[in-house]
């Protein structure tokens, strides 16, 4: 009976060891952040007897995508079970800087209520002077001297509550500000992030006892890095400086504290799975049966950027003319907004990471929100074999390849890169690069920016002008051997001479051998475009009606220093037999019949100016209308 009660009590004890959950202190080691989320490596350590542990991990961020959770470093034991759920009792430990704010929130709301309560007191005492003054006079028989005595009293005090009350005004304002002010930092201090703490619960089972040390790994969303680059130009006769700088974000709900980091310039929430081309067999239809096309995934080379607040842009079709009506609307929302008759729209983010387009008799567009213009080129529906890619004021297409490229296997090699960056290690699909420094990322709504790269790039300048669709001269650069520097999608802010010109799009992607950026307007060059007085009749010839066109470009070079200059302009190109384009003249022009573009390629000397002439005939049936 003895040896039962002592097994018993053994069991017992193991039983209750066994349920018995660990809160297991664990801190975040390394981060290696994505285009679109991170990955996190916790490290913790304990020492475990022999038998079943439960192991709670607490405090962790509730944006953990429970299907990513690894652990490592087990030796012997084996795992039972593994779970995370969301503690909705523990709540959001706060900095030390949010405490602070916290605090003079709180003392600042305080102040201004008791400022308010004055205010009202002084309110009333006004409406009560007031009503007394009016009885005492109209019932009460008073002398001279009692009349002068209340009156004084009266316009003293009443003096002195308007002045109180218009200081009291004055302080209220100002405290509002000041709660506005702090409200807004400590928003920016605790980020969008949940109350809630993430829990990962882990049953293992021990064989032998042993010092542990676990290593959990997870995937988080909320938190991402993209790129900007700012570009200088000194001169047209000197390369580009080029720094290439990450802005990470992350609203997580958890700071990581002096961590190693890493940028990677994978996307774990893309889908990799790879098409399957099953046989597409014809056969009639009948009735109304909607005839369906293939669904073609469409892929964007930008990411989602999260500090862009206000988007505008232009759609166009496939002839870049503008397409007025377009619904603009951001995913998941009810916010919207159309295109104007010039094809430009505008539209305030609030929330959401991805714009739709949609145009009857067009392909409808999806756009994550990742710069402050966005123009977009829409492709008819019947054209489904060209992939659209949106870079910045112009889209360029991609056509299958004709070959199957052989399979390459690459083994992740560091190489030695500079002082910021470690190495850059390079993988099958991706890009890493290891943060030489340790450095602390809070959990909020600012952005921290690391610096990748800053290189120099041969450039060949030129000026380009479409006088057509804009009187402006811009300066341009076409990049050489861009490719060895992993350049991603994204803005890019230009410096001419120190001298800030805007902002431009890099897409790094676009299957061109130059890659093309423009650097702003230059006012040093001028250009005009006017249509000629002989060319402004329109007669008749039967049922045919006839119009002549004819344009004068005359540009002007008032620089020290010649420049190589690129006007565009465009003859109309008919899709209809019936309007017939006849008698073109372009003199030493470049032209494509098929676009009907013009190209001159000048080299325009200092002080020096240049005319350049075209003109065109269209003919159609005089009971028409065309778009010209």
């Amino acid at each position: 009976m003895k040896n039962f009660s002592t097994l018993l009590l053994v069991l017992l004890a193991t039983s209750s060891y066994a349920t018995n959950p660990q809160k297991t202190p664990s801190t975040i080691e390394r981060v290696t952040v994505y285009l679109d989320g991170a990955q996190i490596q916790r490290r913790a350590s304990i020492t475990a007897q022999k038998g079943v542990h439960e192991l709670v991990f607490h405090n962790l961020s509730p944006e953990i995508n429970k299907n990513s959770i690894q652990v490592a470093g087990l030796m012997d034991a084996t795992i039972l079970s593994m779970s995370f759920t969301l503690d909705y009792l523990e709540k959001k430990a706060h900095s030390e800087d949010a405490k602070k704010l916290k605090t003079s929130l709180e003392e600042l709301t305080l102040h201004k209520n008791a400022q308010e309560n004055i205010l009202l007191g002084l309110q009333q005492e006004q409406q009560l002077l007031e009503n007394n003054y009016r009885i005492t006079n109209d019932k009460t028989l008073m002398s001279l001297e009692q009349f002068k005595k209340i009156s004084t009293y009266y316009g003293t005090r009443i003096n002195t509550i308007y002045d109180e009350r218009y200081q009291i005004a004055l302080r209220l304002k100002k405290l509002g500000l000041e709660i506005e002010h702090t409200k807004r930092e400590l928003q920016k201090i605790q980020g969008n992030s949940k109350e809630e703490r993430g829990t990962i619960k882990l049953k293992i089972d021990v064989p032998v006892a042993a010092r542990l040390d676990l290593g959990i790994t997870y995937i988080i969303r909320n938190a991402g890095w993209f790129p900007r680059y700012d570009i200088k130009a000194v001169s047209t006769k000197k390369p580009l400086s080029m720094m290439y700088k990450a802005h990470i974000y992350q609203q997580t709900g958890c700071d990581w504290k002096d961590i190693k980091l890493i940028l990677s310039t994978g996307d774990p929430n893309t889908t990799n799975s790879k098409p399957i081309v099953h046989p597409r067999y014809l056969n009639f239809v009948y009735g109304n049966t909607p005839i369906k096309s293939p669904q073609v995934v469409k892929r964007s080379d930008y990411k989602y950027n999260p500090t862009i607040k206000t988007v505008r842009g232009v759609i166009v079709n496939e002839n870049n003319h503008p397409l007025p009506g377009v619904n603009i609307r951001i995913d998941g929302t009810s916010n919207g907004t159309i295109t104007d008759f010039d094809g430009a729209y505008s539209i305030d983010i609030k929330q959401g990471d991805t714009l739709s387009y949609n145009f009857l008799g067009f392909e409808p567009q999806s756009i994550p929100i990742h710069a402050t213009t966005i123009n977009v080129v829409m492709e008819s529906d019947l054209q489904l074999l060209e992939e659209v890619v949106v870079i910045g004021y112009s889209a360029k297409t991609k056509k299958f390849a004709s070959k199957r490229p052989k399979l390459n296997r690459f083994k992740a090699k560091p190489v030695p890169y500079n002082t910021t960056v470690t190495a850059k290690q390079e993988h099958i699909t991706t890009t890493n690069f290891q943060i030489t420094k340790k450095h602390t990322i809070n959990s909020n709504e600012e952005v921290t920016i690391i610096t990748i790269d800053n290189f120099e790039m041969p450039a060949d300048y030129e000026h380009y002008a479409a006088p057509e669709l804009n009187e402006a001269v811009f300066l341009t650069a076409q990049l050489k051997n861009w490719q060895q520097y992993d350049l991603l999608p994204g803005e890019a802010h230009i410096y001419f001479k120190e001298n800030y010109a805007g902002k431009t799009l890099i897409n790094p992607q676009a299957i061109t051998d130059d890659l093309t950026i423009s650097l702003g307007i230059d006012p040093g060059v001028v250009v005009q475009r006017q249509q000629l007085e002989n060319f402004k009749s329109t007669s008749f010839s039967g049922t045919t009606k006839i119009i002549d066109r004819g344009y004068v470009i005359s540009v002007k070079n008032n620089k020290s220093v010649s420049v190589n200059l690129h006007i565009e302009d465009r003859i109309p190109v008919t899709q209809n037999k019936e309007i017939k384009i006849e008698n073109v003249q372009f003199g030493n022009a470049k032209f494509d019949t098929k676009k009907g573009t013009l190209d001159w390629q000048l080299r325009l000397e200092s002080k020096k100016s240049q005319k350049k002439l075209f003109s065109y005939r269209v003919k159609y049936p005089r009971n028409k209308q065309i778009n010209l």
